[in-house]
């Protein structure tokens, strides 16, 4: 009767319900499609005066014999057609619970990949320029409990936190054509995958003297994450060992850090950098600014749970310790987790550019609280329309008025934030030139960067470094960089040369 909805004969023709005024409407009734927003109308479905009585079989909805049939009342809808069966909503995934007593409308899932349950979307739907990002992977598979501290690696339970992509690529782009080029990452999923044989190659390259580093960037820097988890599992249910310490007896220096690098989870990366940053003597800040200043609120969360699950430390008690004035404030205002997750509102945008002119350029000294309240508690999206809204208002550029207003950690922290925003591809090409332009090279921020964005936006990332600096990022990590640790690099970025 209805398209894509085949007659189902499980259920008997049922008399409609006579138009009775005084009979209360479907409250108390467990309807999914008026009571679950999760379950989209459908529009096919003709206007019931009133639900039939449902069979007895079907459990939680007995018959009503309050409303006893009302022969001389006519009916509100004389042309409605009696219905011999009740149609049904199209099978369910097996792997969705069933609802009891009703069909479920859930459309399948991705098997594979688990449904999220704390990430909101970063960006509205309805905004075209911000389209939901597609292009990571949202589940993480449980990691190898040898990669991991000693307490946790005693802990079979121990499952990583879902990881996450990065605030919305899209930021900065201006067409749908744009927006779908964000996602563009130099290393995708290998393919045919297997990695029995890929652990195989890997032993064989490390067994006996010497070691065939060519193997190991071969398998390991063309492996996504996910695949070079599997990889380690297997090479240990095969083989007894532990693949990365093994790695580690193989290799030395920044060749080494590069395969420890892949054999975390992207968020555990992220994680164990933070640590290294707060634990040293003197505090990486560039590391905290890159880690704390580009995470929207599920993200910030993740990360909080994970420094917790492997450190057994309070990551907000870290980081406010290791930090100092007002650039340790600005990162306890981050670490809140307070960020919005509300659709852009324009007119809100304009007062708030407002807002932060009068805290600034329009005053004697800054009123540092204003900027924190925006920066710290905006979504990405709004905070782009906001420094869109101040152009108009002031015809300066919000970096330049960042770079006028701030100084020192707070200013790097602040910029990261507005960069992020509006061209997070920039962003992350300014600080990969960074990591080599300055005297000796940052090679624990360059590894991280490479790392994590070569499976989301490396190749975007690559174009705007090119667009910025003249040269590509190959020359200059050809330039930077040598020997084992240059060629993992190349190969990472997409360099089809890297041998």
């Amino acid at each position: 009767m209805y398209p894509n909805y085949p007659n189902q004969g499980g259920f008997p023709s049922q008399p409609p319900y006579p138009n009775f005024p005084s009979q209360p409407g479907s409250i108390g009734f467990n309807d999914p499609m008026n009571n679950a927003p999760m379950y989209p109308n459908q529009s096919g479905y003709p206007p019931q005066s009133g639900f039939p009585v449902f069979p007895s079989g079907q459990s939680g909805f007995p018959s009503q014999p309050a409303y006893p049939s009302n022969p001389g009342f006519p009916p509100s809808q004389p042309n409605y057609p009696g219905q011999q069966s009740y149609p049904s909503f199209p099978p369910s995934n097996p792997g969705y619970p069933a609802q009891p007593g009703y069909p479920s409308s859930q459309p399948p899932s991705n098997p594979s990949y688990p449904n999220q349950t704390g990430y909101p979307s970063s960006v509205p739907p309805s905004n075209p320029s911000y389209p939901n990002q597609t292009g990571y992977p949202s589940s993480v598979p449980p990691s190898n409990p040898g990669y991991l501290p000693a307490h946790i690696a005693a802990n079979p339970n121990f499952q990583p936190t879902q990881y996450y992509g990065g605030p919305p690529d899209s930021f900065g782009s201006t067409s749908p054509q744009q927006n779908q080029m964000a996602q563009n990452p130099s290393l995708r999923p290998y393919q045919p995958f297997n990695p029995s044989d890929d652990a195989q190659k890997l032993y064989k390259a490390m067994k006996g003297f010497g070691t065939d580093e060519t193997t190991l960037i071969d398998i390991l820097c063309r492996r996504t994450w996910q695949q070079r988890q599997q990889i380690a599992q297997q090479y240990k249910s095969d083989y007894g060992k532990d693949l990365l310490k093994n790695i580690k007896d193989e290799t030395k220096g920044n060749f080494e850090l590069v395969f420890k690098a892949l054999l975390f989870t992207p968020i555990q990366l992220e994680v164990h950098d933070l640590k290294k940053s707060v634990d040293r003597m003197g505090t990486d800040e560039e590391a905290l600014i890159d880690i704390m200043c580009t995470k929207t609120n599920a993200e910030m969360m993740q990360l909080k749970n994970t420094y917790q699950q492997m450190y057994r430390s309070n990551i907000e008690k870290d980081v406010a310790g290791d930090a100092s004035g007002y650039f340790r404030r600005f990162l306890v205002s981050l670490m809140a987790s307070n960020r919005s997750d509300s659709p852009p509102d324009y007119q809100r945008a304009v007062q708030q550019a407002q807002a932060l002119y009068q805290a600034g350029e329009k005053r004697m000294g800054t009123n540092e609280v204003e900027f924190n309240r925006i920066f710290a508690s905006e979504s990405y999206a709004q905070l782009r329309i906001i420094f869109e809204e101040y152009y108009k208002l002031t015809g300066h550029d919000i970096e330049k008025v960042l770079r006028k207003e701030m100084s020192g950690d707070v200013e790097r922290a602040f910029l990261a934030i507005a960069q992020i925003a509006k061209n997070p591809q920039m962003y992350y090409a300014n600080r990969l030139h960074e990591t080599m332009a300055s005297a000796g090279t940052k090679d624990r921020s360059l590894i991280r960067l490479i790392v994590l964005r070569s499976e989301i936006d490396m190749l975007n990332i690559k174009s705007e470094y090119q667009r910025k600096y003249g040269k590509t990022l190959e020359q200059s990590i050809k330039s930077d960089c040598s020997g084992d640790y240059k060629r993992a690099l190349l190969c990472l970025v997409g360099d089809p040369n890297w041998r």
